[in-house]
């Protein structure tokens, strides 16, 4: 009320900053129709005009408008996305050390684009922040298009040391082909993904790989360069709810499994103590306070849990809590706590024999992360599983100590408003929320629509319309009140019942649980109903991506936990991309299949692979021909490398497209062979050329050298050639995708006509789920949209807007509902 009365006194102080964005809007739209004009590679060669300007002492802000400009423009015609004039405000802001609260499906990865490209300029390395390795992976290989389009590199690095450049003609043999936006990382070292212009990961591995290079001896060990600056996703989340989460680096610590597996048994079938009056003489044997998560034994649990460890004589009055005994507390207090606290399937899971933590706020596992102080190994022991040797702490740094290193930040976030005090006393950072894109068209009034308010189960509808006909364009969520019910159990029937009753209409549904185990019990009541649904939870994630982007189909019912709240845009009528995807995997070759076409023509000759490609629908000859036409080529080379070795050949096969020297090539693949890409880059922007040749070179390095080593063996030949063309044909059913669904008949009639193993039928195919899912769409939008349905509050009220937040995206009719009951 007080806000409200001092905003119309003095203005409202963030329309006053979205006003004075206005004008570096209109002027990062004044260099299209330029920008527009110029082929692909003059718009890459932008990049180095960019860098030069800046090296002569024009500021980043100078630069901003046009740098802007060109990547709007890189992702018109890589991505199909144009960045919205809010989303150009949104990248200003994380460009002036900004928070920006942006609501789910505004488009944030798009958003981070604008600044990091910006801020590469400088030549130091950029960073991206994600709260999962799933999504550094896909935003980075998605967003790789943009930044690789003007001629800068992309690294990503993610849990179990892996780290990956983006290559768009590599096609990772391990990666699920149905998303694209997974498969062109080609792994690299740690150092190399460091030294890539912009660099994706997870907030806990750039710290723990911080702490990695405080350990080293050597300058040459580092793997991160100077920390200048990051954009962080879910920033939220990274600086305030895990800020004060040590990272921990470890080393081997001197205790023994053998006692928390003992300790395990001694408090197994401990009953509780009901009793809660202080004098009153206890009825169990420990006293559980949920709410500060702690657990003690009362006197009657001492005494039982005294009998039970064999080395206390109680008789001769010896006690737990003698000097003699006391290390055994450690063990005692940590099976206690895995034994009452800590639940299967909601603080984490068991798979293929190890404990995985499940992260609280988004339900999302966390491999390769353990519980401290002895904690993990006591759930081991409880689970039964093998314990792994305790650890103790040799380097730690909190995430908020971590971020407070960089130069400069901005943070992206659908709730940052009321975190904005802590923001800026400890990051000092400032919060501004943008409207939605709907929203600001309305506020702004360059459509002239007309708003219409109604009442729906004491719920606000609000819509706005074309002025003229009188049609729907843009909706508002609908948030039904919360049902709360007397007990877990007849909120979950009357779940059930809000499922059958919106699939009945045809809207999709998307129940949210806040736990794998709530989940699953979801899943068991639809499956007695007979009700077709598709789970989403931290055990069965692999397909994620799919799973949500199918979630909006007509009818269709999805069960998720909090990890879907995050990332992947829910399309009414379904994903047309991902669904031909799906199509093509399963009408075309898989990668083995080819691999055994090619074994046999190696092995048994061009007659027998022919017949084998007659009798397996999947194959055709002309894929004989193509493998036929590839292994000449690489046994050419064979013979050159032979009088000149692989350094030789390949300095004189990139000499012509580059128009570089050959000496100098001889110097770049030197430092390629040596291991040093970075230096190979260094040396070329030196002499004035594109670094991204040091990559190229490397690439080119690997493939001729394996195939040194693997022409001479049948079977590792075949798989080599197969790994050569897949990687193409995969690319190419990729492209032919997009050209279909770009309306491109042209390409995509080329692609059919020069590419191998491409069927003309693909394209009638591509065309039918477009069709299917436009059709889908208009049905859904005219039903109502998605409905969500909350299973119960989440701690973080954040978390159950990011939930509702699913439904109603960039002006999409759609609906909320929580289910709470009074036992949760």
């Amino acid at each position: 009320m007080f806000k409200k009365l001092i905003n119309r006194i003095a203005g409202d102080p963030n329309k006053k900053i979205i006003n004075n964005l206005e004008s570096i809007v209109a002027e990062v739209a004044s260099f299209e129709p330029m920008l527009q004009q110029m082929d692909d590679e003059t718009l890459r060669e932008q990049t180095a005009v960019l860098k030069e300007r800046y090296e002569n002492g024009e500021t980043l802000d100078d630069l901003l408008p046009e740098a802007f400009a060109l990547v709007r423009e890189a992702s018109v015609r890589t991505t199909g996305l144009r960045h919205y004039d809010v989303q150009i405000m949104g990248g200003v802001l994380l460009h002036r050390n900004d928070v920006v609260e942006m609501r789910t499906g505004e488009g944030k990865t798009l958003v981070a684009t604008l600044p990091l490209y910006l801020n590469s300029l400088t030549g130091r390395g950029v960073h991206l922040v994600t709260v999962n390795e799933y999504l550094a992976r896909r935003d980075g290989g998605w967003m790789g298009q943009i930044f690789h389009h003007l001629g800068l590199t992309v690294g990503v690095i993610a849990p179990q040391k892996f780290s990956a450049l983006y290559d768009p003609d590599y096609v990772n043999p391990g990666a699920e082909l149905e998303d694209e936006r997974l498969v062109h990382w080609r792994p690299c070292t740690r150092k190399q993904a460091y030294l890539a212009d912009v660099t994706y990961g997870i907030s806990s591995e750039f710290g723990f790989d911080y702490l990695r290079d405080n350990m080293v001896t050597s300058r040459e060990k580092l793997v991160q360069r100077d920390l200048v600056y990051a954009v962080i996703d879910e920033v939220d989340n990274v600086l305030i709810d895990e800020a004060r989460t040590p990272l921990i680096i470890s080393g081997p610590a001197p205790r023994s499994g053998k006692d928390y597996a003992r300790f395990s048994e001694y408090v197994r079938r401990l009953k509780r103590n009901t009793v809660e009056e202080e004098d009153a003489e206890p009825d169990g044997h420990y006293d559980l306070d949920e709410k500060s998560r702690s657990i003690s034994l009362t006197e009657m649990g001492i005494t039982e849990i005294e009998k039970r460890i064999p080395e206390i004589d109680s008789d001769a009055g010896e006690s737990l809590y003698d000097p003699n005994f006391y290390h055994l507390t450690y063990y005692l207090e940590n099976a206690l706590k895995a034994e009452y606290m800590f639940k299967r399937d909601v603080h984490y899971v068991v798979q293929e024999g190890q404990v995985i933590i499940v992260d609280d706020f988004t339900g999302r596992l966390m491999p390769g992360r353990r519980y401290s102080d002895g904690l993990h190994e006591a759930i081991e022991a409880k689970e039964k599983v093998q314990i792994k040797k305790e650890t103790i702490t040799v380097g730690t740094i909190t995430l908020q100590n971590y971020f407070r290193l960089y130069g400069k930040l901005g943070g992206m976030t659908g709730t940052a408003l009321t975190d904005a005090e802590e923001f800026d006393k400890i990051y000092e950072l400032g919060v501004t929320p943008l409207p939605t894109n709907v929203q600001h068209i309305v506020d702004t009034g360059k459509m002239g629509l007309v708003e219409q308010r109604s009442k729906v189960d004491n719920a606000e509808k609000i819509s706005y319309h074309d002025p003229i006909t009188g049609e729907p364009m843009f909706f508002k969520r609908t948030d039904f009140p919360d049902q709360v019910y007397g007990n877990e159990e007849a909120k979950d029937k009357a779940i059930i019942r809000e499922v059958k009753r919106v699939q009945e209409a045809g809207r999709p549904v998307l129940v949210g649980t806040t736990s794998v185990e709530h989940s699953e019990t979801i899943h068991r009541m639809l499956e007695r109903e007979r009700i077709k649904h598709t789970v989403l939870n931290a055990k069965i994630h692999q397909s994620e991506a799919l799973i949500v982007a199918q979630a909006g189909r007509r009818g269709a019912v999805t069960i998720s936990t909090n990890m879907a709240g995050r990332g992947t845009d829910i399309l009414l009528g379904g994903n047309p991309e991902g669904m031909s995807a799906e199509m093509m995997e399963e009408e075309l070759f898989k990668r083995p299949l080819l691999t055994q076409l090619i074994f046999r023509l190696l092995d048994d000759g061009e007659e027998a692979a022919r017949e084998f490609a007659q009798r397996n629908a999947k194959l055709s000859e002309d894929l004989v021909d193509w493998a036929l036409k590839v292994r000449q080529e690489f046994d050419e080379s064979l013979v050159e490398i032979e009088e000149v070795q692989v350094i030789g050949y390949l300095a004189r096969k990139l000499q012509e497209p580059y128009e570089i020297d050959y000496n100098d090539l001889i110097t770049v693949l030197r430092y390629v062979r040596a291991g040093a890409v970075g230096e190979a880059r260094d040396y070329l922007e030196n002499i004035e050329l594109d670094s991204a040749i040091a990559d190229d070179a490397l690439r080119q390095w690997e493939m001729y050298s394996r195939y040194q080593q693997v022409h001479a063996e049948n079977g590792l030949a075949a798989q080599f050639l197969a790994e050569i063309i897949f990687e193409q044909h995969y690319n190419a059913r990729a492209a032919l995708i997009r050209a279909v669904l770009g309306e491109n008949d042209k390409e995509a009639n080329q692609l059919i006509k020069t590419i191998p193993g491409l069927p003309a039928a693909l394209i009638g195919h591509i065309k039918q789920v477009m069709a299917t899912t436009e059709a889908e769409r208009q049905e859904v939008w005219q039903l109502g949209g998605l409905h969500v349905i909350g299973s119960e509050r989440h701690e973080s009220r954040r978390i159950d807007n990011q939930l509702r937040g699913r439904a109603a995206r960039q002006g999409d009719p759609g609906s909320s509902r929580f289910f709470l009951s009074l036992e949760d």
